[in-house]
């Protein structure tokens, strides 16, 4: 019996592969045993003549390529450690350090940031009563939410918005404060635009 039915025979046995386990494993088996051995045994196989032909690049780099995207969406994906610890106030006329502007940005050691996952009601050029109304009470709860306790900041593809501020999304113990505040009804998730809250 062919080595490359054994190899076939004892994972199919074993275990019932994902859909990209069954990928990586085709892959592996292809630059092993030849592209088209490895292919018919995993029922991908197309080509019908000889099994000696030379490799494609492509057997070489997919492999790289994949672990690249799966290391990338891992980053994505995982939530951020809480590392970070601080006393916020609401940020006034004085210098801004570490304080609350609104719903949805804060300053930490005098770096300005904006939540990246939400959009909360404007308190500064509100266009209704509703509306300011609704933001004093974001601001109001994303101050004691910030001071409950450590939390994490995760970075997204952009590192800052025009107004020069940080965009990070906020957690704690692996969930997003920004949802919270989506939860309880000051927020909404943040779609790239601004929606009226009036």
């Amino acid at each position: 019996m062919h080595a490359g039915v054994k190899i076939a025979q004892k994972v199919h046995y074993k275990a019932e592969l994902t859909p990209f386990g069954v990928w990586v494993l085709q892959l592996l088996l292809m630059h092993v045993i030849g592209y088209n051995r490895g292919a018919i045994l995993l029922g991908g196989g197309m080509r019908t003549h000889t099994d000696r032909r030379r490799s494609s690049p492509l057997l070489f780099v997919t492999p790289m390529v994949a672990v690249v995207l799966g290391g990338a969406y891992g980053w994505a994906t995982m939530p951020p450690t809480d590392t970070i610890s601080a006393s916020f106030s609401l940020c006034g006329d004085s210098a801004r350090v570490t304080c609350v502007v609104d719903g949805d940005t804060f300053w930490l050691d005098a770096v300005k940031y904006r939540i990246s996952d939400i959009d909360t009601p404007e308190i500064s050029e509100p266009k209704c009563q509703e509306e300011l109304t609704l933001g004093e009470a974001a601001k109001y709860r994303l101050l004691s939410l910030l001071n409950e306790g450590p939390f994490g900041l995760k970075a997204g593809l952009r590192d800052e918005d025009k107004y020069g501020r940080k965009l990070r999304a906020v957690y704690r113990g692996g969930l997003s404060l920004g949802d919270v505040l989506i939860e309880e009804g000051l927020a909404r998730a943040w779609t790239g635009q601004r929606m009226p809250w009036c």
